[in-house]
C-alpha cells in the first residue's frame, strides 16, 4: 500500500506525529495531494513552534501570497509583530493586507520597541507613512524616546517630515537623551528639514541632557548653511554645553572652516574659552587647522593667549608637529619664548616629541637652543629622553651643549642612558670633544648609569670610547657596585674583566662587592664575584657557605630608585623624598635613610615618598 492509498485522516495524523518542521515540509512536498492537504498544518506548526519564521520572512520580502495563505489556514497573524517589519522594508501591499486582517494593531512594536510608523518614517517610505497615518498610527515615541518625526528628521526624509507635521506631530518632543527633531536634522546636515521644522515652531534653544543645542550639533558637524539658518532664528552663538563648549569652539576643534566663517561673521566671540580654558584659537592650533587659525587671527584672536596649564597656540602647534601652523603663528607675532606651566618652550616641546621640521623652523626663527624648563631640561635633554636622534643632531649642530646638566646634573648622555637609547648614545660618543666621563650631581658618569640599568650594549660603547670604570660616586661606589647591587650579571662580567676589584675594598656603607652580590639574590652573580676574588686575591678568606639572599630587591625598569644605593628599594616599601634637591626628584630608600644618609644638601626635611611610575 502506498501513501496515496491512505485516507486523508491518516495522512494528517502521520504529519501531526512528526516533530520537526523540516520533516513535515519534506512529507508535504512528496506529492501535490499531500501538499494541499498538509499546508494548513505546516503553517500552524511554523507559527506555533518557530515564532512564525515563515511570516517574518514574508514580511521582510513582501510575499503577500504567503500572508494570505497563512490567514486562510487560520494562523493568528495578529499575534506577531509583522507590521513593523513590513513597514521597515517598504512593503506597502503586505502592510495594507495586514491592516485589513482582524486583530492586527497598527501600533504594535517590534522587539526593539519600534512601531510601524516609526519604522516607515525612518526609512522614508512616504506611501507607507500615508497608509499608517490613515489607519490612525500613533505619532508618539518608541521605547527609546524617538518619535516618527525624530527619525524622519534624523535621516532627512523631507516629505515624511511634512506628512507627520501636517498630521499634528509634536515638533519639540525630545528623545530620552534630549535629541529633538531639529537637533537631529542640524547634526546631519538636512537643511530643508531643519527649515521646515523651524517654520513649524521648533525651538532653537532647547538643550539635551548635556546642554547641547541644535547650533552645537550643526557646528560640530560643520553644516554652515544650517548654522546660518539657526542663528537667523535666534540661536545663541555663546551658548555652552555642560562641558563648556561653545559652537565656535566645536567648529574650530574639528577644522570646520565654513562653519567658523559663519559663526564669526554672525558675531561669535573668538576669545570665549571653553569650560576647560581652551579657546577656539588654542583648539585649532593644537589640531593643525591652519585655515581656521587664519580666520580667527583676522577676527582679532590673540596669538599668545594661553589655555589650561599655560599652553599657548605656538606651544600647542609645536607639540602637534605642524610646521605650517608654527610658521603662521610666528608670522603673526607669536612669542617664541613663551612657556607652559612646566617652563617648557615651543622648542623643548617639539624636541620632546621628535618633530624635527618644527625644531628646524623654530631655530631658524631665533629659538634659544640653551633655554631650560623648570626641571632644568634643555631641548637636547628632551630629545635625549625620548631617543630622537635626528633632533639631537640638529640641536647639536645649532649650538646645544651636550655637557649641560639638568637639576640632577644629568647631561644629555646620562639621560639617553637612563632611557635606554643606545643609538643616541652612540651618536653622542661621536661628538668631537665629548668628555665621556662627565659627572652628575652624585659624581656618576654615563658608564655608571649604564651599569646601574644593566645595559650591556651601552656599557660596551662607553668602555670602547675609553670611559673609566674606576671613578667612584659621592658614596664611594664604582660602576661595578651599581651593576652588582641591581643584579646585572652580564654587565658585572664586563666591568670585572677590564678592572679587577680588590676584595677588601668597601663602599662608603662599609660593604664589599661580595656582600652586595649576596644581597642581589642571583646565584650566578654571587659565583662570578667569588671566582673573581679567588682569581685576583688567592689569599682571601671567603665564607664557603654564603648563599644568595632569598628575598632580594629586584631591578625593575621604570620604577623609582634610591638616589643613594641606586636600587629599586622604594617600590612598595617605606621611602622618602626631598622636595628641593634635584628639582624635587631626590628619593632615598629606608635602608639608606636609616643608615644616616640624607639628601644632597643634608639639611632639608624629607617627606614620605610613594612610587607611582609603574603599576
Amino acid at each position: 500500500m502506498s501513501l496515496s492509498d491512505l485516507a486523508n485522516e491518516l495522512l494528517v495524523a502521520v504529519a501531526q506525529f512528526l516533530d520537526a518542521e523540516r520533516d513535515i515540509d519534506a512529507f508535504a512536498k512528496s506529492n501535490k495531494r499531500l501538499y494541499s492537504l498538509l499546508i494548513a498544518h505546516l503553517y500552524r506548526y511554523n507559527a506555533h513552534n518557530s515564532s512564525a519564521s515563515a511570516l517574518v520572512w514574508a514580511a521582510k520580502t513582501g510575499r503577500v501570497e504567503t500572508l494570505r495563505r497563512a490567514v486562510s489556514t487560520g494562523v493568528k497573524v495578529h499575534e506577531f509583530p509583522l507590521l513593523p517589519i513590513a513597514s521597515d522594508n517598504g512593503h506597502l501591499n503586505f502592510a495594507n493586507l495586514l491592516l485589513r486582517t482582524p486583530g492586527v494593531d497598527v501600533n504594535v512594536k517590534d522587539e526593539d520597541g519600534w512601531t510601524s510608523l516609526a519604522a516607515a518614517s525612518r526609512q522614508g517610505h512616504v506611501d507607507l507613512v500615508n497608509l499608517l497615518l490613515a489607519a490612525n498610527a500613533d505619532l508618539q515615541t518608541n521605547d527609546a524616546g524617538w518619535t516618527p518625526l525624530s527619525v524622519a528628521a534624523n535621516d532627512g526624509h523631507l516629505e515624511v517630515v511634512r506628512l507627520l507635521l501636517n498630521k499634528g506631530a509634536d515638533v519639540s518632543v525630545p528623545s530620552e537623551t534630549g535629541w529633538t527633531p531639529l537637533r537631529s536634522a542640524a547634526c546631519n546636515g538636512h537643511f530643508e528639514v531643519a527649515k521646515l521644522l523651524l517654520a513649524h515652531g521648533a525651538d532653537v534653544h532647547v538643550t539635551s541632557e548635556r546642554m547641547w543645542t541644535p547650533l552645537h550639533s550643526a557646528a560640530n558637524s560643520g553644516h554652515a548653511d544650517i548654522l546660518e539658518l539657526l542663528i537667523d532664528y535666534g540661536a545663541n552663538t555663546a551658548a555652552a554645553t555642560a562641558d563648556g563648549w561653545t559652537p565656535l569652539a566645536l567648529a574650530a576643534d574639528k577644522g570646520m572652516v565654513e562653519a567658523v566663517n559663519i559663526l564669526v561673521a554672525k558675531g561669535a566671540d573668538v576669545a570665549l574659552p571653553c569650560g576647560n580654558g581652551w579657546t577656539p584659537m588654542t583648539l585649532a592650533s593644537d589640531s593643525g587647522h591652519v585655515p581656521v587659525v587664519q580666520i580667527l587671527l583676522e577676527k582679532g584672536a590673540s596669538v599668545d593667549s594661553p589655555c589650561i596649564n599655560g599652553w599657548t597656540p605656538l606651544t600647542l602647534a609645536s607639540g602637534a608637529g605642524s610646521v605650517a601652523m608654527v610658521e603662521l603663528l610666528l608670522d603673526h607675532g607669536a612669542d617664541i619664548k613663551a612657556t607652559n606651566e612646566s617652563g617648557s618652550s615651543s622648542l623643548l616641546i617639539a624636541s620632546d616629541r621628535g618633530h624635527c621640521a618644527v625644531v628646524e623652523s623654530l631655530l631658524a626663527r631665533g629659538a634659544d637652543v640653551l633655554s631650560t624648563s623648570r626641571r632644568g631640561f634643555t631641548a637636547l635633554h628632551t630629545a635625549s629622553e625620548n631617543g630622537h636622534v635626528e633632533v639631537a643632531e640638529l640641536l647639536l649642530a645649532q649650538g646645544a651643549d651636550i655637557a649641560v646638566g639638568n637639576f640632577s646634573g644629568w647631561n644629555a648622555v646620562h639621560i639617553a642612558v637612563q632611557n635606554k637609547h643606545p643609538e643616541l648614545v652612540e651618536m653622542f660618543l661621536r661628538t668631537p670633544g665629548l668628555d665621556v666621563d662627565l659627572k652628575d650631581n652624585y659624581g656618576r658618569t654615563p658608564l655608571y648609569h649604564a651599569a646601574m640599568v644593566g645595559n650591556a650594549v651601552m656599557v660596551d660603547l662607553f668602555l670602547a670610547r675609553g670611559a673609566s670604570p674606576t671613578i667612584s660616586d659621592s658614596y664611594g661606589s664604582k660602576p661595578i657596585f651599581a651593576a652588582v647591587r641591581n643584579g646585572h650579571e652580564a654587565v658585572a662580567r664586563r666591568l670585572l674583566a677590564v678592572s679587577p676589584y680588590p676584595f677588601e675594598q668597601l663602599d662608603s656603607f662599609g660593604h664589599s662587592l661580595l656582600w652586595w652580590a649576596r644581597r642581589s639574590g642571583r646565584p650566578g652573580l654571587l659565583q662570578l664575584v667569588r671566582q673573581h676574588i679567588t682569581m685576583h686575591d688567592p689569599g682571601a678568606e671567603l665564607d664557603e657557605d654564603m648563599e644568595p639572599e632569598t628575598n632580594p630587591v629586584k631591578f625593575i625598569e621604570n620604577a623609582c630608585w634610591c638616589k643613594v644605593c641606586t636600587r629599586c628599594t622604594v617600590l612598595g616599601t617605606t621611602s622618602y623624598e626631598c622636595t628641593t634637591c634635584d628639582g624635587g626628584e631626590f628619593v632615598i630608600c629606608a635602608e639608606c635613610h636609616d643608615a644616616g644618609v640624607r639628601c644632597r644638601k643634608g639639611n632639608h626635611d624629607l617627606i614620605p615618598h610613594s612610587c607611582n611610575r609603574i603599576a
